[in-house]
């Protein structure tokens, strides 16, 4: 075994070495040296490798040198070095970048080019492309933060080698040897059953995503310059103005608040659009259009209905639902907020087994899938992830090996365990979860399988015949747009509101998706029941067009809270 800080061998004193490596996290290593004549010095930020054999088995930075001095006669010291891996070079650039419709890969080539090539980082074919991501987004993190966040949106995993090789890849990409017990030591093999994160159901909050195209009409009141919308604006909205004698609207200049010179500004996330001060205010007579996308706070919802049933059947009792909440306030949509509560789902709905075992062998890894036949434990050739390798040296004469390798998802270390909590829900700190600016978004499920059958009937679709006449079980088809398109509520006991559907997806599809989001002025007091409507004669007046689903309710709405309600109409014929 050899030790060298900034290129020079070191000795070290017998039986002192450790070395910890674990997958997405920094990797550490001690050791103590002796020093005769106290004449080292040692400092952060120094060189480390440590290599047998010809292979470096761990490379890195001092993180903390001490010295003890141990003799006043000679000044002799005894230097105690800690040292982390080259992960070091990750957690010290800080990565501000934000990606649509790319890849894993494209990520990590992204993040090597303008912060981790020049620190010396490298890859070699050990970057796999991954499936596709609608959205990444930094925000002034560290670039180690941002590789670990990736690795868990893509169901991958990462690790930078004692070499600086960048490794980001599938948990089956590195093959590793086949094991059996004549590779581990007597005594010390363990399997555990166990999964602290296991959860077969995932809610995701914190997100947003667009509205459809929203269209507004607002009057001037000779005063005002600030016009407040129905959604937050997501996108620059287009402005028109028909003034007292205007015979039709006139498109005028949009710029962003406090950046651009415009007769009307904006600013993403903010309700209210502004007349410039110098144009002239909008009098009773005036009406201002506003055309645009707005944003809404979204929470979604996935789950395993496999893994479902299964943990029900082996509890014997209740739902066999096991959920838990993932916050991310920089998810820009529902599909991004549903691929991550699907990676999380792949990585975390199944409980799986943890080996552990002592070994003298030095080829093992983590991020190697190693084959295990161990029959006295019910380990028949199964594929594990190498999670983690401790390395310890035996009284200066050999080095052993304690291997931790996983068949389900890896549960992290105490340190990582301890960094989850600490930056666990860092956006929301106050109000029991709820940020200040922030609301109660509370998610209302509907679905429904229409029957042939079935008058009015919006999924079914009819044709001119020869042999077609009209008859009292015969209706008109609705227009794909024109299925569903307005939600009426009915508030202790009345009809109290009516609005567009926020957002409508694959109307022209057997399975519609529609959401409506009711903000939290809208709909308070107990809401008995939810209309929907449709057909080509629906507008904003109540109960105008088709009513075609009504669903019961009964429950209480505060101002508090908003409602995000998403219906699922399928057809339920060939």
């Amino acid at each position: 075994m050899i030790v060298t800080i900034s290129d020079v061998e070191v000795s070290t004193r017998d039986g002192s070495l450790e070395i910890h490596d674990r997958i997405n996290e920094r990797s550490t290593c001690t050791f103590v040296v002796p020093d005769k004549d106290g004449s080292l010095r040692f400092e952060k930020g120094e060189k480390v490798e440590v290599s047998e054999g010809g292979t470096t088995v761990f490379g890195g930075v001092i993180e903390k040198a001490s010295e003890k001095r141990v003799s006043k006669t000679t000044g002799a010291l005894i230097h105690t070095i800690q040292a982390a891996d080259w992960h070091y070079l990750t957690d010290k650039r800080i990565v501000k970048e934000a990606f649509t419709d790319t890849t894993p890969s494209n990520v990590v080539q992204t993040l090597l080019d303008n912060y981790l090539t020049e620190e010396g980082v490298t890859t070699s074919n050990s970057v796999d492309t991954g499936d596709a991501l609608d959205e990444v987004v930094y925000n002034y993190i560290p670039a180690s933060r941002a590789l670990s966040a990736l690795a868990e949106k893509a169901n991958m995993w990462w690790r930078i080698d004692p070499d600086r090789v960048l490794y980001f890849e599938y948990r089956d990409t590195e093959s590793g040897p086949s094991l059996t017990a004549t590779d581990m030591l007597n005594d010390t093999v363990s399997v555990t059953s166990a999964n602290s994160k296991y959860r077969n159901q995932q809610w995701v909050r914190g997100g947003r995503d667009l509205t459809d195209e929203q269209s507004e009409i607002k009057p001037g009141d000779g005063e005002s310059h600030d016009f407040t919308l129905g959604f937050r604006v997501g996108k620059v909205p287009t402005i028109e103005v028909k003034r007292d004698g205007d015979a039709s609207y006139s498109e005028e200049t949009v710029g962003i608040k406090g950046l651009e010179d415009a007769q009307w500004y904006w600013s993403k996330y903010d309700e209210t659009i502004s007349h410039d001060r110098a144009e002239t205010t909008l009098t009773a007579n005036d009406k201002v259009k506003v055309t645009y996308r707005g944003v809404i706070d979204v929470v979604i919802l996935s789950h395993d209905p496999d893994e479902i049933s299964d943990r029900q059947a082996l509890e014997g009792v209740g739902t066999g639902i096991v959920e838990t909440v993932a916050d991310d306030p920089n998810l820009e949509s529902r599909d991004a907020a549903f691929q991550l509560a699907s990676a999380k789902l792949d990585k975390y709905a199944t409980v799986g087994r943890t080996l552990q075992f002592g070994t003298r062998r030095t080829d093992l890894t983590p991020g190697q899938l190693i084959t295990v036949t161990l029959p006295e434990h019910n380990l028949d050739s199964t594929e594990m992830l190498v999670d983690s390798v401790s390395i310890r040296d035996i009284q200066g004469t050999e080095l052993r090996s304690t291997v931790k390798a996983v068949e389900g998802p890896s549960e992290g270390s105490w340190t990582q365990f301890f960094e989850d909590i600490a930056t666990r829900g860092e956006t929301y700190i106050v109000r029991e979860n709820i940020g200040e600016d922030e609301i109660l978004v509370i998610l209302k499920q509907y679905s429904k399988d229409w029957t042939e059958d079935e008058h009015p009937n919006i999924m079914k679709e009819v044709y001119p015949a020869e042999d077609l006449y009209p008859a009292e079980d015969l209706y008109p088809m609705f227009d794909y747009e024109n299925r569903i398109t307005h939600v009426e509520w009915k508030v202790d006991g009345a009809i109290a509101g009516r609005k567009d559907m926020t957002t409508r997806e694959n109307m022209d599809t057997d399975t519609i998706s529609t959401l409506v989001y009711l903000a939290p002025f809208e709909a308070v007091g107990n809401v008995g029941e939810l209309h929907w409507y449709g057909g080509f004669k629906a507008s904003d007046a109540k109960g105008s067009g088709v009513k075609v689903v009504v669903e019961s309710v009964n429950e209480e709405k505060t101002e508090l809270e908003a409602w995000q309600v998403e219906r699922i109409d399928n057809k339920g014929w060939s």
